[in-house]
């Protein structure tokens, strides 16, 4: 009977593997919908990247072509690295590091300008920040404790 619990203890997924799975998914869900008319609100303004792209996302998130395939790779990278623990650790809290670095840029850019190539709004800055922060708190919440040390 020990082999067996063994067994299933081995073949278990890791909370953190599920967790980086789950926000691969959603990634990519998101990327997916910045090309979809009707959840995508002014659509035909879409262009490829700048602040002159009107689109947005549920009606509120300024979203173009550029935005979106970021959230696509980043989809991919995420179901990707959710195949080992390790992996999933580095998408969730790496990530999350990306996302508070580009929480800071759209803070510090003009919105009007050039420099908001990606482009963002104030909605896109306030959930950059949401992700960070939950990214990087369950990349650290839900990493496997080293039982070795006490």
């Amino acid at each position: 009977m020990s082999s067996r619990s063994d067994a299933m203890a081995t073949t278990k997924r890791h909370p953190i593997r599920t967790t980086a799975a789950v926000m691969g998914v959603v990634f990519l869900l998101v990327g997916a919908a910045g090309f979809i008319p009707g959840i995508t609100a002014n659509y035909d303004q879409l262009s490829f990247a700048g602040h002159e792209s009107e689109a947005m996302l549920f009606g509120v998130f300024q979203v173009s072509v550029l935005h979106n395939i970021v959230h696509l790779l980043y989809g991919v990278a995420g179901l990707a690295l959710a195949r080992t623990v390790s992996g999933a650790r580095l998408f969730l809290i790496g990530g999350g590091a990306i996302y508070a670095l580009l929480w800071l840029y759209g803070l510090v850019i003009d919105h009007g300008s050039d420099a908001n190539f990606v482009p963002l709004n104030g909605a896109d800055n306030w959930l950059h920040l949401g992700l960070a922060v939950a990214m990087v708190g369950l990349g650290l919440a839900l990493s496997p404790r080293d039982r070795t040390r006490r």
